[in-house]
């Protein structure tokens, strides 16, 4: 996650059987977005968990983390997608 080349790689981390999830974000990202910016996105999935939609949650987070990144990041010509966006489930 850490070594794309602006420094702008991103993970949504769920454990599920321990309840808890993670947003975290690269050093390229947190220099420009603010920690109150993640922890209102970490505020709107823990709404929808807290009234049982597990997947409104998950989605509403996605949206949301790519609306900030592409007001920050948007594309470059030269751009590549670094880091794989394949969904691990152990």
């Amino acid at each position: 996650m850490n070594s794309t080349r602006d420094k702008t790689g991103i993970l949504l981390y769920l454990l599920l059987c321990e309840r808890q999830f993670y947003i975290l974000a690269d050093e390229g990202i947190n220099s420009k977005v603010p920690q109150t910016t993640w922890d209102n996105v970490r505020d709107d999935i823990q709404s929808k968990f807290k009234d049982g939609y597990y997947a409104k949650g998950i989605i509403l987070g996605i949206e949301q983390v790519g609306k900030i990144l592409s007001e920050h990041f948007p594309i470059k010509n030269d751009d590549t997608n670094e880091l794989s966006n394949k969904i691990a489930i152990e």
